[in-house]
């Protein structure tokens, strides 16, 4: 799935944001987190702050095996 261009990100539902988030990293430097689009999302949902920090951190980890 691809990113559509009018995502209303502060009114995502968590399993929605759980369908774009392979595209999130994938389009991104690897840092969702980061990205001001979903600060409010982040803010809103700490459980899925929790899942992008932790796939952050096996990114991060992943590339540094390389």
């Amino acid at each position: 799935m691809s990113l559509p261009g009018n995502i209303d990100f502060d009114n995502l539902k968590p399993e929605e944001f759980e369908n774009y988030l392979p595209d999130l990293f994938a389009n991104g430097d690897g840092k969702v987190s980061q990205d001001p689009r979903l600060k409010k999302f982040l803010a809103q949902h700490p459980d899925c702050a929790a899942l992008v920090s932790d796939l952050e951190t096996i990114a991060d980890t992943a590339r540094s095996l390389f």
